[in-house]
């Protein structure tokens, strides 16, 4: 139950496979592919892990206070822990990383079925996993949104920011010479 814990408390991306019956040879290829990729695939006991993401709130998951607290509490990611399951943990949120491992995934012949995940504390079903794998990097959103202000300062962003405080102070600087009478003299 703590390498469960670790692994959700440590990796942002953590994708849910069915685990259809791998064979030997195909589990060490599979496992050596993934890690290549930046991954590590996890075949989890489903009743544990369940038991891991009801009390993840809890600083010990694994304890009784945790079971006896969140014994009914269900996790989205939960449903998805029937039967025989995997878990593959990425360390980063990196869209591209994420579709590289869903294609080594789909190459399984339905070996291992990727049924959902949780990204950055959301848990998604499979199309909200193929969904942000086809997002752009991070970096990218960031260098697009600093060209996007940057664009956006020479057009009057800033003067439009400022107005409204500039506003404010105007209308209760009129105010307070009303009421004391002063004039603008």
């Amino acid at each position: 139950m703590d390498t469960y814990t670790r692994l959700m408390r440590e990796n942002p991306v953590v994708l849910v496979a069915h685990n259809g019956t791998l064979l030997k040879a195909e589990d060490n290829t599979l496992r050596s592919q993934i890690k290549k990729l930046g991954g590590k695939l996890v075949v989890t006991r489903s009743n544990l892990f369940n038991a891991v993401l009801r009390g993840l709130d809890h600083p010990d998951p694994a304890s009784r206070d945790a079971n006896k607290k969140y014994r009914f509490k269900a996790h989205p990611l939960g449903k998805l822990f029937k039967g025989p399951t995997a878990v593959i943990a990425i360390p980063e949120l990196d869209p591209k990383k994420v579709e590289a491992i869903v294609k080594v995934l789909d190459k399984t012949n339905e070996r291992l079925i990727l049924l959902g995940g949780q990204v950055d504390g959301s848990a998604l079903d499979r199309s909200g996993i193929d969904h942000f794998k086809s997002l752009p990097p991070i970096e990218q959103l960031r260098a697009d949104l600093a060209g996007v202000l940057t664009v956006l300062g020479g057009a009057g962003l800033v003067q439009t920011l400022e107005s409204s405080p500039k506003m404010l102070y105007l209308t209760l600087d009129a105010h307070r010479k009303n009421v004391s009478g002063e004039s603008d003299e």
